[in-house]
């Protein structure tokens, strides 16, 4: 027969009282390790995440091992200070952001196990001509209504570059910041299969691994893992299979036009700020 916490039998499944226990060792717990990280560091504990982790502030000018980040995850008991991150990059025009996009991102985290997915609005794609129809303020609290949870990180780097916007000067500004951090280009199938007449595509592969989305079928996925292997050599590309979430940001402005509904399309929230704001109103 199974035990408690308490270590006594038959208290599976947990009464209330075996469980009220179990959380109380657990919260003891977690205090405890919150003050000890604290001291190590020299610092205060900043922010608690709840579930997610916490975060703290370093002693200014103290050594090394106390200036250095520190996280701690409660879902692994992980902990890394300075240490490689995996950081996802998601960019799109997002004109709008729906619910597709975050479907998306979320899949992707969970494939690549990322601790952070970076979601960048594009400025003018040098691929894309067509004119962006909504401000970039609109984009962007747009963005932060469809990718709420705290993995996802809104980037404002394209939108504040003049003129054309190439991935590679995304990347070159991204390593200067996150310089020992393993980086992860999100692309689509069709991107892909024109990617080696990307601008500078070889020193994209240098600096972060290219990951394709492919439908979820396996013809689809062979035909991107043999044009990787035979036109981009094969290192680092990865091809990541998921399930199409048929949403497309021209079929929701065709909708908003026509005055017809958008519901299950984006979250509420952002359907909301649509309509109070008159976006898209006009094709």
């Amino acid at each position: 027969m199974s035990k408690g916490c308490d270590g006594k039998k038959g208290a599976h499944p947990f009464s209330q009282r075996a469980a009220g226990r179990c959380k109380a060792a657990a919260d003891a717990s977690y205090r405890s390790f919150l003050s000890r990280a604290a001291e190590i560091i020299g610092g205060d504990v900043a922010r608690v995440k709840g579930k997610e982790g916490a975060s703290f502030a370093p002693k200014p000018g103290g050594t090394a091992l106390q200036t250095a980040p520190l996280c701690f995850c409660m879902g692994d008991f992980s902990f890394y200070g300075g240490m490689e991150l995996r950081i996802g990059i998601l960019g799109g025009s997002f004109d709008p952001p729906h619910s597709g996009h975050h479907y998306l991102g979320v899949c992707l985290r969970e494939k690549l196990r990322l601790d952070k997915l970076l979601i960048i609005p594009a400025g003018q794609p040098p691929h894309k001509e067509k004119r962006i129809r909504i401000s970039d303020e609109d984009r962007l609290r747009l963005c932060q209504l469809v990718f709420p949870e705290n993995y996802f990180q809104i980037s404002q780097i394209e939108m504040k570059r003049e003129g054309k916007s190439y991935t590679i000067d995304t990347l070159t500004e991204l390593r200067k910041e996150l310089r020992r951090d393993e980086l992860f280009l999100l692309v689509g199938a069709d991107m892909l299969l024109y990617f080696d007449r990307w601008y500078r595509w070889r020193d994209i592969l240098a600096n972060c691994t290219l990951c394709a989305i492919a439908r979820d079928n396996e013809h689809d996925a062979q035909q991107l893992r043999r044009y990787a292997d035979e036109v981009l050599g094969g290192h680092k590309v990865q091809i990541l299979s998921v399930p199409p979430l048929p949403v497309s940001s021209t079929e929701i402005r065709r909708k908003i036009a026509a005055g017809e509904s958008i519901d299950g399309l984006m979250p509420p929230q952002a359907a909301a700020y649509i309509k109070q704001k008159r976006l898209y109103c006009e094709q």
